[in-house]
């Protein structure tokens, strides 16, 4: 007779993934604010690089625009508004300074009876110098020069005055005079 066993089979199932995620997810967190960290450093990094170099181009322009008023023998100030009012007159900051140490030179050698521009000084009574016999300001002398451009009516006429003054840019600087 056959005798019947039995067996029993205990199946045990234990969810052990739910650990191994959270130690994923733990390990995943480190990771992501290592890397926001890293982000954070980079941007800091390239904030402050940003800062110095606008600091350091503000100081060169600075510094270059100090140079350059001593070389015309303008205020600092006297130039920044000279350089504002060419550029609305569609002027660059470069063509207005050749141009204002044309007009000095041409002021110094009137000063002295020569040069090129001597008859357009005298042809449009524009005194160059003080009656001590010192120079007159550069800007002194560029408003004389406004003044008798605002009463000329013959574009030509007006374009030779700039341009025998202030040189190749003279052209340019009738806007700014106007």
């Amino acid at each position: 007779m056959a005798t019947a066993a039995t067996a029993k089979y205990v199946i045990r199932l234990e969810d052990k993934t739910k650990r191994a995620f959270k130690a994923i997810g733990r390990s995943l967190k480190k990771v992501t604010k290592s890397i926001f960290s890293m982000k954070t450093g980079f941007i800091s990094a390239a904030g402050i690089a940003g800062i110095g170099y606008f600091v350091k181009k503000s100081m060169n322009a600075t510094d270059e625009m100090a140079k350059m008023s001593r070389a015309i023998g303008v205020s600092v100030e006297e130039l920044q508004a000279l350089r504002h009012a060419a550029a609305l007159g569609g002027l660059q900051s470069t063509q207005l300074d050749k141009a204002v140490q044309k007009l000095a030179i041409n002021m110094a050698d009137m000063s002295r009876g020569v040069g090129l521009a001597k008859d357009v000084f005298e042809k449009h009574n524009i005194r160059v110098t003080e009656t001590d016999g010192s120079l007159r300001s550069v800007i002194d002398v560029m408003n004389d020069v406004a003044d008798v451009t605002a009463g000329m009516t013959n574009a030509t006429e007006k374009a030779d005055l700039a341009y025998k003054l202030f040189g190749a840019r003279g052209a340019k600087m009738i806007n700014m005079l106007n």
